[in-house]
């Protein structure tokens, strides 16, 4: 990636200032792109990568106007245009967004020049425009020949014609050995059904990293065959046939990259699994993006989050839920939340003090004050209401109650 290496160049040589102006120029470019084609960014995903690019423009832009010596076109943008080419976009739409990217950005440049008060600010505008005209020209080029580049070594093509038979797949209109022919994969074997995404910010993982995860994923929950479709930036959808088993082995995890998150379904048999899989793995994706990551893995199974998936059906009625169950015992200072966390255990512990004391490592007295004063903050009994309480602590990793 170029934006660290180009924001550092214009900081050491333009100020901070400078580094200021051109994220400030390339987040309204972006806005304006995506206004204009809006499937260029249908998610927050999208956004970013598109973003990500054109800020990493303007700062070359900035170099370019300053030293004349840098070339417009950046890694961060080729990534976004081969994202545009694997999800199946037209280029026109491509080409619209940069005409109306360039014109945002050139205009701004323009502003900047006017704004400076030069002695020479007719000829310094001119030198600018020339300078960025040129570029941008370059840079049109560049793209266009990225973006066909990427379509036409197979990915995109075989990616678009793949997803396509999934949804029929998925929504019934294909079934059996004709799908299984189209995706070349089996589907009449148990299915595991992921779902994942690049959860990050500037630090993003690629669409490389998320891919690989995946496949890592799949070889350890021991998955023998595998279909992964790329379904936008950084997000991928993917199947495993897995071997018969009552659950699966989800101490095989391997380590996940920070900035990956993946959701899980549980094993299904034949094409009905393949579905039913895919819909967990999706409706956990829709639980973790109410809330951070709550098991610090990466990896979030349907088997650990359904009765949290249930209740987060809907939001409303789940925050009052929480509310007049837990009560005070919501607060987040450190105090409350070691309390709720030795609650959590004691719960899971099938409420043996032994067993709480031994697993959190604190005196069995401890526990009983921690018990008591869960109580008293809650106002609802841990001994008679001790199943409502714990299904509370399961939903509270997930659904921010200070929302409205």
């Amino acid at each position: 990636m170029t934006i660290g290496t180009d924001a550092e160049s214009v900081v050491s040589r333009l100020g901070e200032d400078a580094l200021r102006w051109a994220d400030f120029v390339g987040c309204e470019a972006a806005a304006k792109v995506i206004d204009t084609v809006p499937d260029l960014g249908s998610n927050a995903a999208h956004f970013r990568l598109i973003r990500r690019a054109i800020v990493s423009t303007v700062l070359r832009g900035v170099l370019l106007v300053a030293e004349g010596q840098a070339d417009l076109i950046t890694e961060e943008a080729r990534e976004a245009v081969r994202d545009f080419a694997r999800r199946g976009l037209q280029f026109t739409g491509v080409f619209r967004a940069i005409r109306v990217g360039q014109a945002c950005i050139i205009e701004h440049f323009v502003q900047a020049v006017a704004a400076a008060d030069l002695p020479n600010t007719a000829t310094e505008m001119q030198r600018v425009l020339h300078v960025l005209l040129r570029a941008f020209d370059s840079f049109a080029g560049a793209i266009e020949a990225e973006f066909w580049n990427e379509y036409e070594n197979g990915l995109a093509a075989t990616a678009a014609a793949r997803i396509q038979t999934i949804k029929k797949v998925l929504s019934g209109a294909v079934e059996g050995h004709a799908a299984s022919e189209e995706l070349g994969y089996p589907l009449d074997q148990r299915q595991l059904g992921i779902v994942a995404w690049s959860s990050g910010e500037l630090g993003a993982a690629t669409d490389a990293t998320v891919r690989q995860t995946v496949s890592e994923l799949l070889a350890a929950l021991g998955a023998h065959r595998t279909l992964l479709v790329p379904v936008g930036a950084g997000a991928v959808w993917a199947w495993g046939t897995v071997p018969a088993a009552d659950r699966l082995k989800t101490a095989s995890v391997p380590t996940i990259p920070q900035d990956v998150d993946i959701a899980v379904g549980e094993p299904g048999e034949g094409t009905a699994g393949f579905r039913a899989s895919h819909a967990e793995a999706r409706a956990v994706e829709r639980l973790l993006r109410l809330a951070a990551r709550p098991n610090g893995s990466g990896v979030t199974f349907h088997q650990d989050t359904a009765l949290a998936i249930l209740m987060a059906a809907d939001l409303d009625s789940a925050r009052v839920f929480l509310r007049r169950t837990l009560g005070e015992l919501l607060e987040e200072d450190p105090r409350t939340q070691e309390i709720r966390a030795t609650i959590r255990c004691y719960l899971d512990e099938g409420r043996s003090l032994a067993k709480t004391a031994k697993r959190l490592q604190i005196a069995r007295n401890t526990v009983t004050y921690r018990v008591h004063r869960a109580e008293e903050l809650s106002g609802t009994s841990l001994s008679t209401h001790h199943l409502l309480v714990h299904a509370a602590l399961v939903l509270n990793d997930y659904i921010d109650t200070s929302a409205e």
